[in-house]
């Protein structure tokens, strides 16, 4: 499993580089935006909103191939959606690094191209 399967995006996507990354740079806004309101959820308790956005997320992260962040994603909604607090709070732990993971290879496939 990948951290971002960039040559499957690519593949995907026609092998058009400059869309590829502007889907990328487009990704990491709306991932560290979702990320936070995801922190704040968990905080508080909310993990009927949290299934929602842990969703968009999996969602996101599979369009770019991002596939060990979605599978935690993933993980985190179905945790979310039988209202498993302490699962939340462990996968959480995992997503962080897999933001992490994520954010890496997209700024080393950027720097890689321009």
């Amino acid at each position: 499993m990948h951290v971002l399967n960039s040559e499957q995006t690519m593949k995907r996507l026609m092998n058009d580089a400059e869309f590829v990354g502007e889907l990328y740079a487009t990704f990491l806004e709306t991932m560290t935006a979702r990320v936070g309101r995801m922190e704040t959820m968990i905080a508080n308790g909310e993990l009927d909103a949290l299934w929602k956005e842990a969703h968009g997320l999996k969602g996101a992260s599979g369009t770019i191939n991002a596939e060990k962040l979605h599978d935690c994603a993933y993980a985190i909604e179905t945790a979310a959606r039988s209202d498993d607090a302490n699962a939340v709070q462990t996968l959480w732990i995992e997503l962080q690094e897999r933001v992490r993971e994520v954010q890496e290879a997209i700024d080393a496939w950027l720097a890689a191209r321009g």
